[in-house]
């Protein structure tokens, strides 16, 4: 009986340690799906919260940190809170996370330059942008100290400083860290590819720290925060040494998701669809909280502008994606205010089909299309068409090459391309020179002269002779002259070209 009993408390005891690992596991377990939904919760609550007050905050950088520092700073998760962003609960200064203590939730942010292409000795993957120092954001000393506009203005031939914006756990005590082995699957569990996990040792280890906290491997490796299953790196080399509470703000240990980053704010559908109505930012430019800015969420139309510019993918330095719309059906502008100065730029061709055949050089505009519709006043200096065209309105053309019949409001224009002029000839008897005009494709020049002046007397007879020569005709007038009465019998007396007689000349293409 005894040996029995040794055996069935041995056995008990196995069973309960096994069953108190398997619920300790599943508490955890639990934990960590808590943990997560929380973190998925507070990440779209601040991508929102971003793209609501982007202006605002990068505003705040100027108002928040000293002239001549890099423009770094962190932000309590309450003002996400205070903005209705995350319920109120959210605005304690810590949360329960039974599994590694108390960690709170802040966002640290910084101003990039958009066009800072980062270290370019390193790989494109460990690449990020510089701080930008406050003194070169500034237009000039204040108060109030304002950006220089071309730094805010949203055009791409411009430089713009953007936002990056972290969202990191937070907490008094640096050694409360989420061990490796949970962080990376709290990061996947919160179902948002926004969501990383820090490793790398920052600034320094944490001093006096239990062993399993100092000896966890978050604290190996580069200073990074990685997303899900690796799918994201982003380097946090800036933000060492920036302190909230006295501590680090960033370090190892501890949960970050991507909020905005570089020409990419804000990261997520919802928040822009929270921030400006939709992706597009329609309703940037409209004043909040006005009548204007309530039309215009509740409209489909643009009241931004939109500008494409080509970029570096691959980062070798060259661009080489050059975004555009496609499959559009039409596009439609709301009538330019007079002087405005509306146009559409840089656009090399308009294409049909499959695209432009032929590439378009400066300067040139390329229609590749099989039917071509113009409706109104079309004023060219230099049009060459292959096909027939038909113009129901006016056409001016300075150079006009067509290979077909060519119509003005349904008439031929055969024998309309004419000029006329008057020629007076020279002393000597030289003919007069009449240059011919340049026909169109499939024309011939064509003259016809006709005496206006001269002065003779006894004039029996008199013609016009023209010559052809390259380019231009000699043309003479011959008088035939004689005495009373008046007839050509007998008249043999020629004058050729007479001083200051005059020719009525016009010249045509048919």
């Amino acid at each position: 009986m005894l040996i029995e009993m040794v055996l069935y408390i041995t056995l008990v005891s196995l069973v309960m340690t096994f069953s108190i690992g398997l619920l300790r596991e599943e508490q955890v377990r639990r934990e960590r799906t808590a943990f997560a939904a929380e973190l998925r919760q507070v990440t779209s609550a601040s991508q929102a919260f971003v793209a609501a007050n982007y202006d605002a905050l990068l505003n705040n950088l100027l108002t928040t940190t000293a002239t001549n520092d890099p423009m770094i700073a962190v932000l309590p998760i309450a003002q996400v809170v205070a903005a209705g962003f995350l319920p109120q609960g959210f605005a304690g200064t810590s949360n329960p996370k039974s599994f590694v203590g108390t960690l709170d939730y802040s966002l640290v942010m910084r101003a990039v330059l958009r066009n800072d292409a980062g270290n370019l000795s390193l790989p494109v993957a460990d690449r990020f942008p510089a701080t930008q120092n406050k003194t070169a954001a500034v237009f000039f000393p204040g108060p109030p100290e304002v950006f220089r506009p071309a730094l805010i203005n949203r055009d791409p031939a411009d430089d713009e400083i953007d936002l990056e914006v972290l969202l990191v756990t937070t907490g008094p005590d640096p050694c409360v860290i989420v061990p490796a082995v949970q962080g990376p699957r709290i990061a996947s569990q919160a179902e948002t590819v926004a969501a990383g996990y820090i490793t790398g040792p920052g600034g320094g280890l944490p001093v006096g720290c239990p062993a399993p906290v100092m000896n966890d491997p978050a604290w190996t490796g580069p200073f990074r925060a990685t997303g899900p299953f690796a799918a994201w790196s982003l380097p946090l080399q800036p933000y060492i040494g920036l302190q909230l509470g006295g501590q680090p703000a960033v370090q190892a240990g501890r949960l970050a998701s991507l909020i905005a980053l570089q020409d990419r704010p804000a990261l997520s559908e919802g928040a822009a669809l929270v921030g400006a109505g939709d992706s597009a930012f329609r309703c940037a430019d409209v004043t909040p909280n006005t009548p204007q800015h309530l039309a215009c969420r509740q409209s489909g139309l643009m009241f931004s502008g939109i500008t494409f510019a080509a970029w570096d993918s691959d980062g070798n330095g060259t661009p080489d994606m050059r975004p555009g719309l496609a499959d559009v059906h039409s596009i439609s502008l709301a009538a330019p205010v007079a002087g405005s100065g509306a146009q559409i730029r840089n656009v090399l061709s308009l294409a049909c089909g499959a695209g432009a055949a032929t590439a378009s050089a400066a300067n040139e505009i390329n229609v590749d299309c099989p039917s071509t519709k113009l409706q109104g006043l079309v004023v060219s200096d230099n049009a060459s068409f292959a096909q027939n065209v038909t113009v129901g309105g006016a056409m001016t053309a300075a150079s006009a090459d067509v290979a077909g019949n060519l119509k003005l409001k349904g008439e031929d224009i055969e024998g309309w391309l004419s000029n006329s002029d008057v020629y007076t000839f020279p002393v000597g008897n030289a003919p007069v020179t009449v240059p011919k005009p340049v026909c169109p494709t499939g024309y011939s020049a064509k003259m016809a002269a006709s005496v206006m002046s001269y002065e003779a007397t006894d004039v029996r007879k008199q013609q016009v002779v023209s010559t052809p020569v390259t380019g231009s005709w000699n043309v003479d007038l011959e008088l035939t002259v004689g005495s009373p009465p008046f007839n050509l019998t007998g008249a043999t007396n020629t004058v050729l070209n007479p001083v200051n007689a005059k020719l009525l000349v016009q010249t045509w293409c048919s």
